[in-house]
């Protein structure tokens, strides 16, 4: 499955305004209805952002969705720190398996 080139843009003009913030992001995944192909008009678009500066969950996904509403975005954010992206969590193991990578902005 692929992004449209619309959402695509969306998700990345999101990601930009993060790092202007000089938000170290590690990985990016779009899931949910829009990497499964099965959106509707009032879908939100999922996206996982993977960052180690991601230690306290509530705030981190304060901040994202303040970002995301400031940007005019459909976009949810569901923060992650890097120790918790893992398999045994049920969200986590369905974004590796449906998820669409957007951008790897970090590797470390």
């Amino acid at each position: 499955m692929k992004l449209s080139s619309k959402i695509e843009k969306e998700v990345l003009d999101y990601v930009n305004i993060l790092k202007r913030d000089k938000l170290p992001l590690k990985r990016v995944i779009v899931f949910g209805s829009y990497a499964k192909g099965v959106q509707h008009k009032w879908s939100d678009i999922d996206v996982c952002l993977v960052s180690s500066k991601f230690q306290d969950k509530l705030k981190a996904f304060a901040y994202l969705l303040k970002k995301a509403n400031e940007a005019q975005s459909r976009i949810e954010p569901h923060p992650f720190h890097p120790n918790d992206f893992v398999n045994e969590d049920p969200l986590v193991w369905e974004i590796k398996k449906d998820g669409i990578e957007v951008e790897t902005v970090e590797k470390h």
